[in-house]
């Protein structure tokens, strides 16, 4: 699943009152376990790319969680990722939050590098920097998705539990 609209940015742009939440394919992942060997991706209409990180469920998810470290104790592993969605809209200006929706968030393609334990990394405190030919692209702080990575995947998990997903042992969960 994934976490969309979750920096105050994008929720203005969108009109939207809260983030937005969407499957991810199964068919979609592409699993990075050597960074050196490069991804060719055929590009596409609508073709974006977001650094963002992926958590890996250590166990089924079956009801609403209280807190974060609830959260903690479901997680298996934390993974750089780089999402590539696809928004093909004629005019992007005039998209607004139930088309971001009805579009799944754009959910395509996801790349999942190697995984870190919790006890590795904090994730709130990753920072991230996407480069093309050696120019910064975009960078940012984890933290910019909700004010945290933490609360941003207690706001996913429960979001989609409520919806009626079902999250299970060994799922990627993207934050935004």
């Amino acid at each position: 699943f994934k976490a969309g609209l979750t920096a105050e940015p994008q929720m203005r742009r969108f009109n939207a009152t809260s983030p937005a939440g969407a499957p991810l394919f199964k068919g979609g992942l592409i699993e990075v376990l050597d960074s050196s060997k490069p991804i060719r991706l055929k590009p596409f209409k609508g073709m974006m790319l977001e650094t963002e990180l992926a958590f890996k469920t250590a166990q089924p998810i079956t009801e609403a969680l209280k807190d974060e470290s609830a959260l903690k104790a479901l997680i298996a592993t934390v993974h750089p990722a780089v999402e590539v969605p696809q928004l093909f809209f004629a005019d992007m200006g005039k998209v607004d939050f139930f088309e971001i929706v009805a579009s799944a968030i754009g959910s395509k393609i996801f790349l999942a590098g190697g995984s870190f334990s919790l006890a590795e990394v904090d994730p709130d405190t990753v920072k991230v920097r996407l480069t093309l030919n050696g120019d910064v692209v975009n960078e940012g702080a984890a933290t910019d998705a909700l004010d945290g990575q933490w609360k941003a995947l207690l706001w996913l998990v429960n979001s989609m539990l409520e919806r009626g997903y079902k999250i299970e042992a060994g799922q990627y969960l993207l934050t935004g």
